[in-house]
């Protein structure tokens, strides 16, 4: 267990967050768990061969054994996300401007017993980056817009709570992973002890959907605790979100008229790589069809998109 000391300079600094690199380092750090929770179970057996796949990535499966030798993630692999809105390029970013010495002292502070060689040499950074980027893609993005949305829910009633009743209502529900002790004492459960104290520090509280927790202290000072919190289970959807996806599928339904893929960005607030690839998807299978007006190319359903979009709204 982890044993922490909040100074009351640092409780008036606490802040919830949600962390979209917070979700995916989880992941990995699951994946290592010899006993993960029940929830966690449940995800691994359901992408099996997702996870199969990515950890025959010798990067990505060094630092799963990183992760699963540490008491507590790297400093650098930590995340300080703003009150909202924090973009996984946003946090990567952060990771890849880790200076090279600072890198491996947080890695070999982890774990205490040396590095897999694959993460011995001059572009470790570089090479956890691409690693990170590679779960996120396979895994965590697709499903990240809702459990933002949970998560950003999570946080803002435990930050009220906080606020209004203090630290025992605001970790209220959050079983053995996380509980406040009283006399500025919180306890986070992790497989080996620590004991810390936080003074005139940032404390994030940063929740995850895996059951995973752990306390860190990124390599900025800031102390972090990652949580776990309930998703629920995403909804069947209609056959069409099932068919092509929610997000292709939601752009198929807004193409009743001729549209840009500047005006889709906009509208559905997705990037413009986003929505130019789900387009070339989409006109590919012949459910939409594009024409240059001018300096623009406008986007709309074909018949058969008509008719499915029709199918699936009777």
């Amino acid at each position: 267990m982890t044993l922490l000391t909040i100074r009351p300079s640092a409780q008036v600094r606490a802040r919830f967050a949600p962390s979209p690199l917070a979700e995916t380092v989880a992941t990995l750090v699951l994946v290592g768990d010899p006993t993960p929770p029940a929830g966690g179970r449940d995800w691994l057996e359901r992408h099996a061969d997702a996870l199969g796949e990515i950890t025959a990535d010798r990067t990505t499966y060094a630092l799963v054994c990183v992760l699963a030798a540490s008491v507590r993630p790297p400093g650098f692999l930590l995340s300080v996300p703003p009150m909202s809105g924090a973009t996984f390029d946003d946090e990567l970013a952060a990771v890849e401007a880790t200076p090279l010495m600072r890198a491996r002292r947080d890695l070999l502070r982890a774990t205490g017993i040396g590095l897999p060689p694959v993460l011995e040499g001059d572009d470790v950074v570089p090479r956890i980056a691409d690693a990170l980027r590679m779960v996120w893609n396979r895994l965590t993005r697709h499903d990240w817009e809702r459990r933002e949305a949970a998560f950003t829910h999570d946080t803002a009633q435990r930050a009220g709570r906080l606020d209004a009743h203090g630290w025992t209502r605001a970790l209220a529900g959050l079983g053995p992973a996380v509980r406040w002790l009283g006399e500025n004492r919180l306890h986070v459960a992790q497989r080996e002890p620590v004991h810390a104290e936080v003074r005139d520090a940032e404390l994030v509280l940063v929740p995850c959907g895996l059951g995973v927790s752990w306390y860190g202290v990124h390599t900025s000072g800031t102390h972090t605790i990652t949580y776990p919190t309930r998703v629920a289970d995403a909804p069947g959807g209609d056959g069409l979100d099932r068919l092509v996806g929610a997000t292709r599928a939601k752009i198929l339904r807004t193409l009743r008229d001729p549209t840009t893929t500047s005006q889709l960005a906009a509208q559905l607030g997705y990037s413009l790589a986003t929505v130019s690839a789900h387009l070339s998807a989409l006109t590919g299978a012949r459910l939409a069809t594009s024409e240059r007006d001018g300096r623009s190319v406008r986007y709309w359903r074909t018949q058969l998109g008509d008719a499915l979009v029709e199918a699936q709204s009777t």
